[in-house]
C-alpha cells in the first residue's frame, strides 16, 4: 500500500458531545452545536442541554430521552453544573448501548468487540453513577454490559476536530485498527451531517500486504508518560517499540538532563514500557530519579510553555534556552515551544515572509529542519503535521531565493532553487490532503497556491 491511499472509509455510529472540566460552554444532546449557558435551553423530559433550535424537536434524542425517562432519570440545575462531564460520558454508555442492539453490520460489531472487551473494577456502573445506576434499576442491560459499553467508548472514540464544541464519534471498523505511537496510517475526521461524522483512514508510509495497521491514539508528540497516562484512562496499555525504547527510537521526545554528570551532560531516559524499571536513568552515570518526579517536572512546564506561545518571539526564545538547560532538544516541551516560534518567525511585520530579513528567513529554516528530524520519527510520512512544517519550510526557502536574486539578479540561480523547493511544497500538498476541515491546513495550502504560482510566472521568463 502506498502513502496517502485510502484504507478505510466509515461514518460514525454514534456521535456523543462532550464537556471539558472547568468549561463554560455546554453541547447540545439533538446536532453537538456549541451553547453558552445563557442560551441552553434544556429537555423537559431528562434535563440535558439543547439548543434554541432543537428545544421542542429532538427526533435523533427521543429514543434515548424515553428511556431515561422510563428509568428515572432527569437532571437538576446542579448536576448540569457540577457534573456535565459525567452525564455526557453516561449519555455515550447509553447512545453505545442502544446502537449495539441494532440490527445491521456495525451494530454486530460493536457486540463482538464488547464482548471480547474486559471488565474494570470500579465501573460496573458506567461514567455516571446517578445515571447508570437508575438504568440498571430499571432492567433494560445487566452491570457487566454497561461496564464494557462503557469501556468500549473509552477506548475508540474519536474526537471530531473543527466543531465550536467538542465532539466525539464512534466508528466500529476503525475500532479494529491497531495503536502505536508510530503509526503507519492516520485517521481524518470530519462533520459529514449534524448527526454522523465521517472518517477517512489514509496510509502515511508504505505498508507491506499483511502488515498490521496502526494509528496513534495519543499524541505521538507528548513525552513517553503522558503518552501512556493518556492511553491508560482509555484502556489502551501500549508496548509499541518507541514506548519499548528508553531513546524512543532516538526521537528523545522525554529525555531530561542530568546535572550530576561532569563535564558532559547526560540524559535522564524514560523506563521502557516492556520492563518492570520504574524510574528515569541517566545514560552516562547511570543515576536514576523517580519517573514521578520527571513526570511531575514535565507536567508543571506544560501550562507554562502553553502560556509562553501567547508571549513575543524574544521572550518565547528566551524562556526556550531556559528549558534546553533542562531537557533534551527533542523533548516535547521543546517541540511544543519550538513549533510556536517557527510558525511565528517572519510572520509579524506587514509583508509577511516577503518582507522579513535573511537572518530572520534563515532561523525559521533552522527550526523548521529540527523539527522535521523529529517529526520523521514520531510522525513519518504523509501526516498533518509534517505538512504544515514543509510548508513553512517551503514558504520560507521561496522568500529567502527572492531576496538572494534581489541581490545578485541571477534569474537563473533563483529558477534553479524554486524549482528544486517544488519538491516540498509538493510533499507538503500531497501530506495535507484531505485535511481541509483544518482551518491551519486551509491556510496553509492558499499560501503555497501563492508561492507555486509565483514559480509558475518565474519559469517562464527567459
Amino acid at each position: 500500500m502506498k502513502p496517502g491511499e485510502l484504507v478505510l472509509v466509515e461514518n460514525s455510529l454514534i456521535l456523543v458531545p462532550t464537556i471539558q472540566a472547568g468549561s463554560e460552554l455546554f453541547a447540545c444532546v439533538e446536532c453537538e452545536a456549541s451553547l453558552e449557558r445563557e442560551e441552553m435551553e434544556v429537555c423537559h423530559t431528562c434535563g440535558f442541554p439543547l439548543c434554541p433550535h432543537h428545544g421542542r424537536h429532538t427526533p435523533a434524542h427521543q429514543v434515548e430521552c424515553a428511556l431515561m425517562l422510563n428509568a428515572g432519570v432527569q437532571l437538576k440545575a446542579r448536576d448540569r453544573e457540577e457534573n456535565m462531564e459525567e452525564q455526557y460520558a453516561a449519555l455515550a454508555t447509553l447512545r453505545c448501548l442502544l446502537a449495539s442492539e441494532g440490527e445491521g453490520g456495525a451494530a454486530v460489531l460493536v457486540r463482538s468487540e464488547m464482548a471480547g472487551g474486559k471488565l474494570v473494577i470500579g465501573q460496573e456502573g458506567g461514567s455516571a453513577s446517578m445515571i447508570m445506576e437508575k438504568v440498571l434499576l430499571a432492567g433494560y442491560w445487566s452491570a457487566p454490559q454497561v461496564n464494557l459499553a462503557c469501556n468500549y467508548v473509552q477506548r475508540f472514540s474519536l474526537s471530531v476536530p473543527g466543531q465550536d464544541s467538542a465532539v466525539q464519534a464512534v466508528f466500529p471498523l476503525a475500532s479494529l485498527l491497531n495503536h502505536s505511537c508510530v503509526a503507519n496510517a492516520k485517521p481524518i475526521l470530519r462533520m459529514a451531517s449534524k448527526s454522523s461524522a465521517r472518517l477517512e483512514v489514509r496510509a502515511t508510509v508504505p505498508i507491506k500486504a499483511g502488515s498490521p495497521l496502526y494509528i496513534s491514539r495519543a499524541d505521538p508528540l507528548l513525552d513517553m508518560h503522558t503518552r501512556r497516562a493518556s492511553l491508560r484512562a482509555n484502556l489502551t496499555p501500549c508496548a509499541c517499540s518507541r514506548c519499548c525504547d528508553r531513546t524512543e527510537l532516538k526521537s528523545f521526545t522525554s529525555a531530561m538532563a542530568c546535572l550530576a554528570c561532569d563535564n558532559v551532560t547526560g540524559l535522564f531516559l524514560p523506563p521502557a514500557a516492556d520492563t518492570s524499571e520504574t524510574d528515569y536513568q541517566c545514560d552516562l552515570c547511570l543515576g536514576d530519579i523517580p519517573e514521578y518526579v520527571a513526570a511531575r517536572t514535565t507536567q508543571e512546564l506544560r501550562p507554562i510553555v502553553a502560556e509562553y506561545r501567547m508571549f513575543d518571539l524574544d521572550e518565547q526564545e528566551d524562556f526556550l534556552n531556559c528549558l534546553l538547560t533542562k531537557f533534551h532538544q527533542n523533548h516535547s516541551l521543546i517541540i511544543q515551544l519550538k513549533t510556536s516560534i517557527a510558525k511565528q518567525l517572519g510572520r509579524g511585520g506587514e509583508g509577511g515572509l516577503a518582507a522579513a530579513d535573511q537572518d530572520v528567513l534563515l532561523q525559521k529554516v533552522r527550526y523548521c529542519e529540527d523539527l522535521l528530524k523529529v517529526l520523521d520519527i514520531v510522525l513519518p510520512g504523509l501526516t498533518k503535521e509534517r505538512g504544515l512544517l514543509l510548508s513553512q519550510l517551503g514558504e520560507t526557502l521561496f522568500a529567502l531565493s527572492v531576496l538572494q536574486f534581489s541581490e545578485d539578479h541571477h534569474l537563473a540561480s533563483h529558477k534553479t532553487r524554486c524549482i528544486a523547493l517544488e519538491k516540498t511544497l509538493g510533499e507538503a500538498v500531497s501530506c495535507l490532503e484531505g485535511e481541509e476541515g483544518d482551518l491551519e491546513v486551509r491556510a496553509a495550502k492558499e499560501r503555497m497556491g501563492e508561492v507555486s504560482d509565483n514559480i509558475s510566472h518565474l519559469k517562464k521568463r527567459q
